[in-house]
């Protein structure tokens, strides 16, 4: 009976020392960056393709290095991203490789976070890019922070 109750304590002490190790954990979980930005033209965003226009965005952590993407306007998406919040952010900004009248994200900045992201461009965009007669120029569209 003794035993029983020994091995009791030790796995409540266990249950709280997890507790207490995992809660920091979570509560940095809950951060979310949210804003907007405007496209000024047909955006490859991995696999997706948005039009020009008005997107809100809402970034939220789920561990140190990693984040959930949601973009919604004309059309919406959402996605897994490695966030590297170990670099210096000065601005609020994504960052394209326009072509005449396409572009694609490669990146995102968010200064309030600390954070910023890359993206892998789809093979169609790595294509349209491959098949631009000028070569593709670097631009960045501001991003308004809405916290």
């Amino acid at each position: 009976m003794n035993t029983k109750r020994s091995i009791s304590m030790v796995a409540v002490m266990a249950l709280v020392l997890v507790a207490a190790t995992v809660s920091p954990s979570l509560a940095s979980a809950q951060k979310q960056v949210e804003g907007k930005f405007t496209l000024p033209c047909t955006t490859y965003w991995g696999t997706t393709i948005l039009p020009a226009g008005d997107y809100t965005f809402s970034v939220s952590s789920v561990s140190q290095h990693g984040a959930v993407l949601s973009v919604r306007g004309e059309k919406s998406m959402r996605v897994t991203v490695i966030a590297n919040n170990n670099s210096i952010v000065e601005q609020n900004a994504l960052e394209l490789k326009r072509s005449g009248s396409a572009a694609v994200v490669t990146k995102m900045y968010l200064a309030e976070a600390g954070i910023s992201m890359q993206f892998r461009a789809s093979a169609s965009a790595r294509e349209l890019v491959a098949a631009a007669t000028t070569p593709p120029q670097t631009e960045l569209a501001k991003i308004i922070v809405t916290d």
